[in-house]
């Protein structure tokens, strides 16, 4: 995985921001050694790469000032992009900070990609709810202290508009126990629910496979979210190849 580059860049355009109270000083991110770095569940996050999240959830914060928790949505124009391992790098430097409860949503029907890293084959999740009041009961615990799952579950066929209004419900019903809800929301243009979920959430970072995915795909991603009325916070270039050594980009 390579660094981010130019996390976080303002969005045209900003929704209405509730006030959110951030925290006065912000860890470094938990070392790579320790056992809650097992790539089986995190994938393999270079130190680097854990450095500069820590980067954006000072900027996150700073954009989403004075809220008890932040709902916060990491999403890609099409599947493919990496916002999964964007959004498992971000939640292992969340945990590495033990003030922090950290509960990560599996919203991607396409990928799942957090309920199989984390769950078991045939796990219950969100999806599979009659009423969202029974959520609670499948919150998952993880090897991680500080870090819960809500696993997608396996009811692929619910509606789009419906599968987001059961997910907010059930949501609703256990965020109080935590400091950030972090969703995987799958592709704008690939996921249909996305689009859906996208405006009840705080904010967005939008994940872009560098070097690969068109500019007008990205666009035609942002159209879409702004049509939803979500607030995109910034966009994060995933993958990005230096065509010289990085050590000299930093000097130039």
């Amino acid at each position: 995985m390579s660094r981010i580059y130019d996390a976080l860049k303002k969005a045209e355009g900003e929704g209405q921001l509730a006030p959110r109270s951030s925290h006065a000083e912000i860890p470094e991110p938990v070392p790579a050694s320790i056992a809650d770095g097992d790539p089986a569940m995190w994938g393999v996050i270079p130190p680097e790469f854990l450095r500069e999240l820590s980067a954006v959830r000072r900027l996150v914060e700073s954009k989403l000032p004075g809220q008890p928790r932040i709902a916060l949505g990491m999403v890609s124009s099409v599947a493919g992009e990496g916002a999964s391992s964007v959004l498992l790098g971000f939640a292992r430097t969340l945990a590495g900070d033990e003030r922090l409860r950290i509960l990560m949503v599996d919203a991607d029907g396409e990928g799942m990609e957090l309920s199989r890293r984390w769950t078991e084959t045939g796990t219950r999740g969100w999806s599979d709810l009659a009423t969202p009041n029974d959520a609670p009961s499948l919150v998952c615990r993880t090897p991680v202290r500080n870090v819960d799952l809500l696993p997608f579950g396996s009811h692929a066929a619910i509606s789009p508009a419906a599968a987001a209004e059961l997910l907010v419900e059930s949501v609703r019903r256990v965020a109080d126990k935590y400091d950030y809800v972090l969703f995987d929301c799958g592709s704008v243009l690939g996921t249909p629910s996305t689009r859906y979920l996208a405006g009840a959430l705080d904010g967005l970072l939008l994940v872009v496979h560098a070097s690969s995915t068109r500019r007008e795909i990205c666009q035609k991603a942002l159209e879409e979210l702004q049509k939803s009325q979500a607030s995109v916070l910034g966009v994060v270039l995933n993958r990005r190849q230096y065509l010289i050594p990085e050590v000299i980009y930093k000097r130039v």
